[in-house]
């Protein structure tokens, strides 16, 4: 006696048949739409998004548009959490220390990035995958310091990057960086004076 079964990928029995059995039944016992059905449901399974941590630190040269000339040279970091969507499309938000202002006027902050992104090309290099991004978006932080100048208490503005990535599960990273920042940092000072900072950073991202 024959007895044919369909089994779903992750092993449930979908349909199961004992004895012999014409073509038009046979058919009708596959029952494509349940197939159709299951490999829907494994399409969708795939593209879920999932958000991975990570670290990253950048060195950087700022300065106060319209105040300052005199660079600063500082350090920041934050950790994160990205995700991409079919390989191309690129989405990173997180917490961050950064500090920016000028060479006499350093000036401390927490800084939210929303980082959006897409690949200008997909590869190679040394065996492991490779990705050309173009990334940009908008920030906000929060100063920590400097409560005594007349400093705006918080700052806001875009980052435009280029970052070229190797690894799939997990990533490394580096980024030539520009912050823009659009708010006046003194309204007591003639003037518009704005944070910029550009710089390179190394991120890993698990």
């Amino acid at each position: 006696m024959r007895k044919l079964i369909i089994l779903s990928s992750d092993g449930t029995l979908i349909n199961n048949y004992s004895g012999d059995i014409k073509v038009k039944d046979f058919l009708r016992f596959i029952e494509l739409e349940k197939l159709q059905e299951e490999k829907i449901f494994k399409t969708s399974h795939s593209k879920m998004l999932w958000f991975r941590l990570g670290a990253r630190v950048m060195l950087m040269n700022s300065y106060i548009s319209d105040y300052s000339s005199r660079m600063r040279t500082s350090v920041s970091s934050d950790i994160y959490l990205s995700t991409t969507f079919n390989g191309w499309y690129f989405f990173r938000t997180g917490l961050g220390f950064s500090s920016k202002g000028s060479c006499d006027t350093p000036i401390n902050y927490l800084k939210m990035p929303l980082e959006f992104g897409v690949a200008l090309h997909k590869g190679y290099l040394f065996d492991s995958p490779f990705t050309l991004r173009v990334v940009g978006g908008p920030y906000y932080s929060l100063r920590v310091n400097k409560s005594n100048l007349g400093i705006a208490k918080s700052d806001y503005g875009f980052r435009f990057a280029l970052a070229p990535n190797i690894g799939e599960h997990s990533e490394l990273s580096l980024s030539l960086y520009y912050d823009y920042g659009v708010k006046d940092l003194f309204k007591n000072i003639k003037g518009f004076q704005r944070n910029h900072s550009f710089g390179i950073g190394i991120s890993l991202t698990m």
